[in-house]
C-alpha cells in the first residue's frame, strides 16, 4: 500500500530562495534555466511568482533586480502584499536575497567563513 509521503513533491524553500538569489547575482543564468525550470517547479507560491517575473523581465530585455521584480509583482493582482512577504517564513525573499548577497560579498572580500556564519545566524 502506498503511503502519502511517496506522493508528496520534495521541497526545500531555502534552496529555492538561494536559487532565486543566484539569478539576481547573474541574470544570464535565467537563459539557461528557462527550458528546464518552470514557475510551477517551485514549492513556494511566492517563489513561483518571483521566478515568473524574473523570466518575464529577462525575456523583455529589462534588468532583473530585486527592485524591478518587486515593481512588476506590485502591478500584478495575483500577488498581494501579504503573500509577497511569504507568510510563515522568517524573511521575505528580497530580504533573504540581500542577506545572501552580503554573505557572498563578504566571502569574496576575504572575511572568514566563521564570521560570515555568525552574521548569518544573527539574522534569524
Amino acid at each position: 500500500m502506498d503511503n502519502l509521503e511517496s506522493h508528496i513533491i520534495p521541497s526545500d524553500i531555502d534552496a529555492e530562495a538561494k536559487f532565486l538569489g543566484s539569478l539576481f547575482l547573474d541574470p544570464e543564468l535565467i537563459n539557461r534555466t528557462l527550458v528546464e525550470i518552470r514557475p510551477d517547479s517551485f514549492w513556494s507560491i511566492p517563489h513561483k511568482y518571483i521566478y515568473e517575473a524574473m523570466c518575464q523581465l529577462y525575456i523583455d530585455g529589462s534588468p532583473v533586480t530585486p527592485d524591478t521584480v518587486a515593481q512588476l509583482l506590485g502591478t500584478k493582482k495575483e500577488l498581494d502584499k501579504t503573500r509577497f512577504e511569504i507568510v510563515g517564513e522568517k524573511h521575505g525573499i528580497l530580504k533573504t536575497t540581500a542577506i545572501n548577497q552580503l554573505c557572498l560579498l563578504a566571502y569574496r572580500l576575504g572575511i572568514s567563513p566563521q564570521r560570515i556564519a555568525n552574521f548569518y545566524r544573527r539574522q534569524d
